[in-house]
């Protein structure tokens, strides 16, 4: 009797914990507190050129290809337009803009 009584009770729990589990996984996350970031600059292409307009102040700028190779850093920058020349073959690009306002903002580019 005592051993049925103990799988009850082990059955009884798992059953519990599962319907707990059940319950969290479908509340709604919480509001983003955050707002979504707002791209302040434009990237302007014209075959292997590629320049970067903003209303801001840009202070720096690295590019670096798909596969991690990093093939332009420039810093101290303090234009709001800049350009770029591709010397690589590649054809997709990261880029990270730093503003003179500290705030970073990072895209993908793809050339022809």
């Amino acid at each position: 009797m005592t051993r049925v009584f103990l799988k009850f009770i082990c059955l009884f729990f798992c059953f519990s914990f599962s319907l707990a589990n059940l319950a969290q996984a479908n509340e709604k996350p919480a509001r983003e507190i955050n707002p979504p970031v707002i791209k302040t600059f434009k990237v302007l292409t014209n075959g292997r050129q590629i320049t970067f307009q903003s209303k801001f102040i840009i202070k720096s700028l690295m590019m670096w290809t798909a596969s991690g190779h990093r093939f332009v850093e420039e810093k101290n920058i303090n234009q709001n337009n800049f350009t770029v020349n591709i010397s690589i073959k590649e054809k997709i690009f990261f880029v990270m803009l730093e503003m003179a306002d500290g705030k970073r903002f990072t895209d993908k580019i793809a050339i022809k």
